[in-house]
């Protein structure tokens, strides 16, 4: 039998090539002579930049010290390909791993990508892929446009560092200081979901809460805040994005990509299912595994369990889940193409400190679990359900 183990990473838990090669060990544990390909995955959130190194040679890390979200200088790393192009896994400067139990999308700013822009371009750097997706930000992409010369400013005329909370005092926008290397560079933002900037199924509404915001009253004033930027953008700049697809990735810095970098949004899964050429490896195989660490109705918005299961579906492969915890029912997840999920977990209310020192022990055991219940009733090298 061959298996192709293509999952995402298990937010700020497990990377991507982790959790595949956990899972191939205990398969080959049980069944040695079984053919298994790794292919770990992202959609642009967390492991993106790894893919890239897996698959597309000729990179070269840069090491750079930058601001976290909370703006602690830290040493963040992106890519620089000798064509000049430079991969940016946002995740890298802004993810929700960086700022553990001081998680307040109020208080975060998407400065620090802004940083590792300008030392790619200070690399000479002509096309700039952004991996937008786990971010810690609720900012639309303002703190990234301020550290490239951007200044947002108040009533009286003051310019701030933005950050999710006072988004809503902002009263214009100046870019008579912004860097001027940014209009010779192509910018692609790699988005891992079509939410839209605003709106009750967009940025703020969608993510805020899992990074960390604490009540409705919060919420609305988030929300407030990006609408503020949508307005100020449609006044002087002339151009309206409040609805643009992708556009609320990464707390709306996908919005921020387009109007501050004049940038293009593209899915992100896409992107390296080509680079990868993950398409042509899945038609090859007899069953395919994937997964996340969390399992809901986002999975099936532009995410690699989502769309590595319409690929799969496509030709008729058999498909199955391994993920950290499950919100969704056996009739959603079976009308998508998946034919079993294993969760390592009912418990929603651990913290991820909890969830880190079991996360690998707990995957190894679904594992086994998968094994027991559907490879063990393999026959001749065809799955019976």
């Amino acid at each position: 039998m061959h298996i192709l183990i293509a999952p995402d990473s298990f937010k700020e838990t497990l990377d991507s090539d982790k959790v595949g090669e956990i899972i191939k060990s205990e398969i080959l544990s049980a069944f040695p002579s079984y053919n298994i390909s790794v292919f770990p995955i992202s959609d642009g959130g967390e492991g993106a930049l790894s893919c890239f190194m897996k698959y597309k040679n000729g990179g070269v890390i840069k090491k750079v010290l930058a601001h976290d979200p909370l703006m602690n200088v830290i040493e963040a790393e992106y890519l620089l390909y000798s064509d000049n192009t430079a991969v940016i896994e946002t995740a890298k400067v802004i993810g929700l791993n960086l700022v553990g139990d001081k998680k307040n999308p109020s208080l975060t700013t998407s400065y620090g990508v802004g940083e590792l822009i300008l030392d790619a371009l200070g690399n000479k750097a002509t096309k700039i892929i952004l991996t937008l997706g786990g971010s810690s930000t609720n900012d639309a992409g303002t703190g990234m446009a301020t550290a490239l010369g951007y200044q947002f400013r108040t009533n009286n005329g003051e310019a701030i560092l933005p950050r999710g909370d006072n988004l809503i005092s902002i009263t214009s926008i100046d870019t008579s200081h912004a860097d001027t290397r940014i209009n010779a560079t192509e910018f692609v933002a790699m988005c891992d979901v079509t939410t839209e900037p605003i709106g009750v199924n967009g940025a703020t509404f969608t993510f805020a809460n899992q990074k960390g915001a604490k009540s409705r009253d919060e919420l609305i004033k988030l929300e407030a805040g990006v609408v503020n930027i949508c307005d100020r953008l449609k006044s002087e700049f002339n151009v309206d994005l409040s609805s643009i697809t992708g556009g609320g990735a990464a707390g709306a810095l996908g919005m921020g990509t387009v109007a501050f970098l004049s940038g293009h949004l593209t899915p992100g899964f896409d992107v390296l299912m080509q680079v990868s050429n993950l398409e042509q490896a899945i038609r090859d195989v007899d069953v395919v595994i994937t997964g996340e660490g969390k399992l809901d109705s986002q999975s099936f918005n532009g995410k690699v369990v989502g769309e590595i299961t319409k690929i799969t579906k496509r030709y008729n492969k058999r498909a199955f889940v391994l993920c950290g915890i499950s919100d969704v029912s056996k009739e959603i997840y079976q009308s998508a193409g998946i034919d079993a999920v294993f969760p390592c977990s009912n418990n929603h209310s651990r913290t991820i400190a909890e969830i880190l020192a079991v996360a690998e022990r707990e995957l190894r055991e679904t594992t086994r679990e998968f094994i027991k219940e559907y490879l063990m009733k393999s026959l001749n090298g065809n799955i019976v359900l």
